[in-house]
């Protein structure tokens, strides 16, 4: 298997979506079970990377430099 750019980008957004989803999970748990509020912030940031991650990473095409390889 031959790793170009953009499958290696998209790898790495995968990884990265993973991370921050399983991360706000548990920042979610510890809410539930009674930790600070102050975490909400942290739980926003969360989904807003994963977002980010899943939009740009692999829902939108790679640029067309990133095709070659």
């Amino acid at each position: 298997m031959q790793l170009t750019h953009a499958t290696a980008l998209r790898l790495v957004c995968k990884f990265f979506i993973v991370f921050h989803a399983a991360t706000g999970l548990v920042c979610l748990y510890s809410l539930l079970q009674g930790a600070s509020a102050n975490i909400i912030g942290n739980i926003a940031l969360r989904v807003v990377a994963v977002s980010l991650f899943y939009y740009y990473g692999l829902y939108t095409k790679p640029a067309k430099y990133f095709n070659h390889s």
